[in-house]
């Protein structure tokens, strides 16, 4: 049982936001490892994220981002795993990068850093604001918009597991205004395009009239409604191929809870108890205004009142720190602790116990190419004895004859908790020369990329990242 420190840290389209947690990491042979006593300890106040005009203003985030180390502990104080993404039109600045350099200089390479990941940030959002709504209700159908300066991000989860992901363009912030006015001062791409499908011909310095910003309005929420019906792409007509970054597919049973988390959703709860509208554009972008429409839609906001999640405008950076990590089993194979931590290997494979050789074969040359080592996920339908003994012969079979670097880490993720028995067979009891990481009670949840922290004892905290397509098998 060890004190773990877990940050998360958000870069969006309009604030960014960090906060630290502290959790306990409880696991060995005889249990199922997990976090327990998860408490917040330090919750950033957002701040508008800093823009010089198209990129991203590196001092200003190295100054919040030096505040928010010493929140942590300071230097003194290790950041065991968590996750910082870069999202919406902060990620597509030229210069999104500097956030990945800048936050693995403070916080080290347990603490992944990622840039426009929707399914991720869609997982996220819903894992953090919506998921003990879920599980409370587990035979219902839940539906998180995660709405803020640039994406609506889409997932849908029943009995706290999510299993579909969507990401559109439909944000508050594609327009900016001057405060208070509809006099537009900046547009993005998305914005430029959206006006242009609806033959609203303004540029910046110009004034939006109020019949041209409720047709606009009106097509958005037009937009998220048919998202929620999970209504073909074709229905929402020619601007659906620039909105729609990642699909959402629903199941045809699915009539499901709508929830809302990000700037745009804490605002939505907010008008549904207040009842003010609120101020024209009053931070300089449509965040009010699509929150308002949103609250007033008979579709979009049925449940607002009956269903109010916890979370709202912090899901995904308290998602980072509190859902992104997973602790491995207590029986993993790790000869080396020093290894740790590994920093963004690929996953470059997903195998079951009964793969064919040409089908390991074809994964191991997949992971030779990985400069820094590579991961494979392996699903195991039986764990005996005599089964473990056969995967892992064959295991080393194959990675004699592979060539694989013996410098270079290989980690293998498990299902099930046999990983120090595998890991021996498969090294032929530490004899093969390769350096051979197995990691167990690990669900695959369709990561591109993992992440593995330092050792807590005989555990290791996995952090999870990377595209995860539209359907996530994913465990609560």
């Amino acid at each position: 049982m060890r004190e773990m420190v877990l940050m998360g840290l958000d870069f969006g389209s309009t604030t960014t936001s960090g906060v630290v947690a502290r959790a306990t990491a409880r696991g060995g042979a005889d249990r199922i490892s997990e976090f327990t006593d998860l408490q917040i300890e330090f919750r950033s106040t957002p701040v508008f994220t800093p823009f010089e005009g198209e990129l991203l203003d590196e001092r200003r985030l190295t100054e919040w981002l030096d505040g928010w180390r010493q929140a942590a502990g300071g230097e003194g104080r290790q950041v065991a795993a968590g996750g910082a993404i870069v999202t919406g039109l902060a990620a597509k600045a030229d210069n999104a990068g500097i956030v990945r350099r800048l936050v693995h200089e403070r916080f080290g390479e347990a603490l992944i850093a990622t840039a426009d990941d929707p399914a991720l940030e869609s997982w996220l959002a819903f894992m953090a604001n919506t998921r003990d709504l879920s599980l409370a209700e587990p035979d219902r159908w839940f539906l998180n918009f995660d709405i803020g300066g640039g994406t609506a991000n889409v997932a849908l989860g029943r009995a706290g597991c999510v299993e579909r992901v969507g990401c559109y363009a439909i944000g508050a912030r594609h327009l900016q205004f001057e405060p208070g006015t509809l006099r537009i001062i900046r547009l993005s791409t998305i914005g430029r395009q959206l006006l242009d499908a609806l033959k609203i011909n303004r540029q910046p310095g110009e004034l939006i009239s109020a019949d041209e910003l409720s047709a606009l309005l009106d097509f958005l929420i037009e937009a998220l409604e048919h998202i929620a019906c999970g209504k073909p792409r074709q229905s929402r007509g020619a601007a659906a191929g620039f909105l729609e970054q990642l699909p959402y597919a629903p199941p045809a049973d699915a009539t499901p809870v709508i929830t809302f988390s990000g700037g745009v959703g804490e605002w939505i709860y907010q008008l549904a108890h207040e009842g003010n509208r609120p101020a024209t554009t009053a931070y300089g972008d449509l965040g009010g205004e699509l929150a308002w429409r949103i609250a007033q839609s008979q579709t979009l906001a049925t449940e607002v009142t009956s269903h109010a999640p916890l979370a709202l405008g912090r899901a995904t950076v308290l998602g980072l720190a509190a859902h992104q990590v997973q602790l491995c089993g207590g029986t993993c194979y790790l000869p080396r602790p020093s290894l740790l931590p590994l920093a963004e290997l690929p996953v470059v494979g997903r195998l079951t116990d009964d793969a064919s050789d040409q089908q390991i074969d074809a994964a191991l040359r997949l992971a030779c190419r990985g400069n820094r080592g590579a991961c494979l996920a392996l699903e195991l339908n039986e764990s005996h004895a005599a089964s473990i003994r056969t995967l892992g012969n064959r295991l080393a079979e194959r990675l004699e004859g592979s060539g694989f670097p013996s410098d270079r880490p290989l980690v293998v993720l498990l299902n099930q908790n046999v990983g120090k028995t595998l890991g021996n067979y498969a090294t032929r009891w530490g004899r093969l020369a390769v350096t051979l990481i197995v990691l167990d009670e690990l669900p695959d949840r369709g990561a591109a990329f993992v992440t593995l922290g330092k050792p807590v004892g005989q555990l290791v905290p996995v952090s999870f990242y990377g595209s995860y397509g539209t359907s996530l098998p994913v465990t609560p």
